[in-house]
């Protein structure tokens, strides 16, 4: 089964994709490098570049992963993610947003799984959830190793 997660937040769900999409920086990784068809995030010696497809509905962002080289100690292929997508579901909740994030690929059978999924809690449940809410959000600020 996939990563799943929902978070309820205070913004509206035009503000919500903007700042998914164009916040990375101040809830993912402060390192986050962008061109015309998508972005590469950043963090120690580790990146993952998204091409972000543009033709899904308002209330529906799609990143896909391109090329992964995630340094994660016990997992042997730094290219799990490679070929995996985020997927952003936004609906209107009372005066909010309830965000779902669908990570698919991302499953128990993967190596990074179980790190991973804590990266998404910390950084979708947590950073994403507080930056939407009026809170300080809390992304990644480590720089590469030599």
């Amino acid at each position: 089964m996939d990563y799943s997660a929902t978070i309820t937040v205070a913004a509206d769900p035009a503000t919500a994709a903007r700042a998914i999409h164009d916040d990375l920086t101040i809830w993912w990784s402060t390192r986050v490098d962008r061109d015309a068809t998508g972005f590469t995030i950043r963090f120690n010696n580790s990146h993952v570049r998204f091409e972000a497809d543009a033709r899904g509905a308002p209330e529906r962002l799609i990143w896909t992963c391109t090329e992964a080289n995630m340094i994660i100690q016990g997992v042997p292929d730094a290219a799990e993610w490679q070929g995996t997508s985020l997927i952003w579901d936004l609906r209107p909740e009372g005066t909010g947003t309830a965000i779902t994030l669908t990570h698919r690929g991302l499953t128990p059978e993967i190596d990074c799984h179980k790190v991973c999924v804590a990266g998404w809690q910390h950084f979708f449940e947590k950073s994403l959830c507080d930056h939407l809410n009026g809170q300080p959000a809390s992304p990644e600020r480590s720089t590469a190793i030599a």
